[in-house]
């Protein structure tokens, strides 16, 4: 009984994705139920990599919490290009954060300093250049699949990820590597529900929850991501809320340090910034 239901359900998965897929052949002396379930998990890969948006420029209003505290600010996207956060008081920019693929720069306006960190020679020292990327940082804040080495996942990444589909119908993935173990797990609706990364040889997790999904530019956003830290004892919540998403927003200007601004590095910018609180 339960492999004919398994053979309905591919059957039904497939059809109803409106394109010429067809159930696969299966050969004499090949695993049938293997092969269907194969067939259902990369229907619903797909289907999730279907939701991701179309846009060239996206601008949002977002919402910082961390530890009861709560912050407003905007959020840009150019496309694979650059992103940048923003820190607002009284309507007034304090702190901004851009990255695109070659660095990441940190800036408090109220002190007039900034620091520069180049992704490439911090990636090299922490020896993952698959994993510390600008798309995959676009990836995460935007709830979509990243894998290392080839970027946002496309159709032709399914076989990346060792998948397994729980009682409870939600799919996950997992990639494997030296170092880790990233996972991400699909509602039962095909929507990326969390992004999880365990690391190897130590109690170190990090993992994004997704919720709150609004229709957008004929795809989906999860305007409300958790963000969850654990490093042995010391744990660490926070979460980012977007509102009034658009994705046909205009162009955006990229930080240019003037004259009146200072090059730090980055311990003396968490200091300032951390007194920014007081």
């Amino acid at each position: 009984m339960k492999k004919i239901l398994l053979c309905l359900c591919a059957i039904l998965l497939l059809a109803s994705c409106g394109s010429s897929r067809k159930v696969p052949k299966i050969k004499s002396g090949e695993n049938k139920e293997e092969i269907l379930r194969a067939a259902i998990e990369k229907q619903r890969f797909e289907a999730n990599l279907a939701k991701n948006f179309d846009f060239e420029n996206l601008q949002a209003k977002v919402r910082f919490g961390l530890n009861g505290a709560s912050l407003g600010g905007k959020f840009y996207v150019e496309h694979g290009k650059r992103l940048a956060l923003s820190v607002n008081v009284l309507g007034i920019e304090i702190v901004r954060i851009e990255a695109n693929n070659e660095q990441v720069c940190i800036v408090d306006k109220m002190d007039k300093i900034y620091s520069v960190l180049t992704i490439e020679e911090f990636a090299v020292k922490m020896g993952m250049t698959d994993e510390m990327r600008y798309d995959a940082l676009e990836s995460m804040l935007l709830g979509r699949m990243f894998i290392p080495g080839s970027g946002v996942a496309k159709a032709t990444d399914f076989k990346q990820l060792k998948w397994n589909i729980s009682a409870a119908d939600e799919l996950m993935g997992t990639i494997d590597r030296d170092k880790y173990e990233l996972s991400y797990v699909l509602d039962p609706q095909n929507s990326l529900k969390k992004m999880s990364v365990k690391l190897k040889g130590d109690d170190g997790t990090a993992a994004c929850t997704y919720t709150d999904r609004v229709a957008l530019a004929g795809g989906e956003l999860p305007t409300t991501n958790t963000l969850d830290l654990a490093m042995g004892e010391k744990r660490i919540s926070a979460t980012i809320t977007f509102t009034n998403p658009n994705a046909k927003a205009k162009a955006w200007r990229s930080f240019t340090p003037g004259e009146t601004y200072r090059q730090v590095e980055l311990s003396e910018m968490v200091t300032a910034i951390a007194n920014l609180k007081k």
